[in-house]
């Protein structure tokens, strides 16, 4: 017999089982899988052994010489494993996890003392990196500069006491606090905005609203171009304007009557007005008149995960629906309008579109091509 692969925990673990009563049904009840999964797991014990492990000629199965060698040693085998196992897991359970810290100057030299030595009771290993926040850090000193001191803390430290003795409240001391905090916050986001626009990257887009030149944002969908004096001025533009001008269409706008340009958005192209900003969806127009309410047209549509299908203009008044593309032909038998239905090989057919007519295209199944396949078997034969 041919030696092939190598045995697997799996597969002794369904030996062992098998081998208890010698018997190949109660071990797949008893794991819980099927018996011709067992049967698959002594025969790939077998093949690795070069070896039968199981007289399956005897009633009930028995053991080989081989197969009482390998019970022997793979009951011990699993049994060690299984300890290895409880040991580690027991381990994992135990083991204290290791805690990193990381804190600006300030911080790891006022809290992080404190903070470690209560942090010690839960865990062994601690480590403190300091000063690795050093944009953060001057950002802080340039613009609060009447929080970020020693002598803030200092003072801080102080109010806390009087609240603590009830000589003081904190509301007194929080709005005290807020007061000069709030100026610097926002002295912070005037500059931080200022800072922010001349990062920016500068398109050579001209905003016809303001006269600005726009830069580029990313937004949800990707790139996109913005007035740089927002909220002054709220003009967006597709970023697609960098590398031209946008396509313009023959529609108009239902609203303003302006042609509508191209664009490109997460389920496709559609058209939008560049003056008022309405939307439209693209229309292709197949001309045949809905064979449901007889005054709507078939247009081409999508689904919100790209597949195109056919569907009345009237919708939602009238649900006419296709997946195929209708053609201006009724079936002779049922009356249903036909449709072009394309196979896979590229093959176009034209077929009825209701799919209880007598002269629909079928659905094979599994079990009609296999009863072809006898069938056909037999007429050879």
């Amino acid at each position: 017999m041919n030696r092939e692969g190598n045995l697997d925990l799996t597969s002794l673990r369904i030996f062992i089982e098998t081998a208890k009563d010698c018997n190949m049904t109660r071990a797949a009840a008893a794991l819980g899988i099927s018996q011709p999964a067992v049967s698959a797991a002594i025969k790939k014990i077998e093949n690795s052994l070069g070896s039968p492990v199981f007289d399956r000629d005897r009633r009930p199965i028995q053991l080989t010489t081989a197969g009482r060698l390998l019970w022997n040693r793979s009951f011990l085998i699993l049994e060690q494993l299984d300890d290895l196992t409880r040991s580690i897991q027991f381990s994992l359970e135990n083991e204290k996890p290791d805690l990193r810290l990381g804190a600006s100057d300030c911080m790891s030299a006022c809290v992080c003392p404190s903070l470690i030595d209560y942090l010690l009771n839960e865990t062994e290993n601690i480590s403190a990196c300091t000063g690795s926040t050093p944009k953060v850090t001057d950002l802080l000193k340039k613009y609060f500069d009447g929080v970020i001191n020693v002598d803030f803390t200092a003072n801080l430290e102080n109010w806390l006491d009087k609240i603590a003795d009830g000589h003081a409240t904190y509301t007194k001391v929080i709005t005290d606090f807020y007061k000069v905090f709030s100026d610097e916050l926002n002295a912070a986001n005037v500059e931080a905005s200022k800072n922010k626009k001349e990062e920016a990257e500068v398109s050579d887009v001209v905003c016809e609203k303001c006269g600005a030149k726009m830069i580029v944002k990313l937004g949800r969908y990707g790139k996109y171009l913005a007035c740089p004096n927002y909220p002054d001025c709220k003009n967006i533009k597709p970023y697609s304007l960098v590398n031209g001008p946008e396509e313009v269409s023959d529609v108009h706008c239902d609203k303003c009557g302006t042609l509508m340009v191209y664009r490109m958005g997460p389920y496709g192209r559609y058209l939008k007005c560049p003056n008022c900003n309405a939307n439209k969806a693209i229309v292709i127009d197949t001309s045949i008149v809905c064979p449901k309410c007889h005054e709507g047209h078939m247009i081409q549509r999508r689904t919100k995960r790209g597949r195109t299908f056919y569907g009345c203009s009237r919708y939602p008044a009238c649900d006419m629906a296709l997946w195929n593309e209708p053609v201006d032909q009724f079936c002779k038998v049922c009356g249903s309008i036909m449709v072009k239905k394309v196979s896979r090989d590229g093959t176009e057919t034209i077929v009825c579109s209701n799919p209880e007519c007598p002269t629909a295209p079928k659905k094979s199944t599994t079990k009609g091509r296999r009863a072809t396949k006898k069938t056909a078997s037999k007429d050879e034969t």
